[in-house]
This record gives C-alpha cells, structure tokens and sequence, in this order.
C-alpha cells in the first residue's frame, strides 16, 4: 500500500542484521555450535577465577576476550582469539604457574577447560569455524 500511494519509496534491509543472522544460523551447525560452547568453557574458566586471569594475562599479554556488536560476533570474535593466542593458551595450561593453582585445576570447570586446550579435535575445530566467519 506504501508503495502505491508512493512509488519513489524503496526498502533496504540492514547488512548488519542479515549478517547477524547469518552467524547465528552458522552457529547452530553441530560442530560450530560443541566448539563455541567448548570455548566458553574455556574463557569462563579463565575469567572466573582472580589468580587463573592474571596467569592469563601475563601469558598472553592480553585479554582474550573480545566484545563484538552481536553476540554472534562475539562469539566468532572469541574463537578467532583463541585460534591466535593457541600457543600461549596451551603454554599457560602447562606451565608450573598453572600447576600451583592446583586447585582450581582439580575441580569440573578446571578439569574440563584443561581437557579442552589439549584437544587437538578442538582446536581443528575452532579452525574451521574462523574459516567459515573470517570471510564475513
């Protein structure tokens, strides 16, 4: 009816949604989505605990964590921070610094985001989803 009454008129929709959308379909994929929730494991762990975030961040020299406009970026975003900072993580779990804060390695977040740095599976994994977004 718009169009009707006035015929200059047109519609655009909005890159960035579409954009949005498409991440977030993406992010439903089977392995995208274990990988995105492995690698919250992973940062939640990191960022949960005072000690285990300044270890962190003397490894890295950084913080690994990286805010998007969508959370769908974000999410991407993260992945392509961890794919990047792959060495240093994987340094940082092995390291006697790490060891001294046993304790928070010994319970289930810890234990789990341990297991999740040294998977290779994982990480091939992160690899692929950054390959699917880093072109968008």
């Amino acid at each position: 009816m718009l169009t009707t009454k006035r015929p200059s008129i047109f519609w655009n929709g909005c890159d960035a949604h579409c954009l949005d959308l498409i991440l977030e379909d993406l992010g439903k994929l089977g392995p995208v989505a274990k990988t995105i929730s492995s690698a919250r494991e992973v940062t939640s762990f990191l960022y949960a605990h005072t000690r285990v975030l300044d270890l962190m961040r003397k490894f890295l020299g950084k913080d690994l964590v990286r805010s998007g406009v969508t959370r769908f970026a974000t999410a991407y975003l993260n992945l392509k921070s961890l794919l990047d900072n792959k060495k240093e993580l994987r340094r940082l779990f092995r390291s006697d610094e790490m060891n001294e804060l046993g304790s928070y390695l010994k319970k289930a977040k810890g234990k789990k985001a341990l297991k999740v740095v040294r998977s290779e599976v994982f990480w091939k994994h992160v690899d692929m989803a950054v390959n699917f977004f880093e072109p968008m």
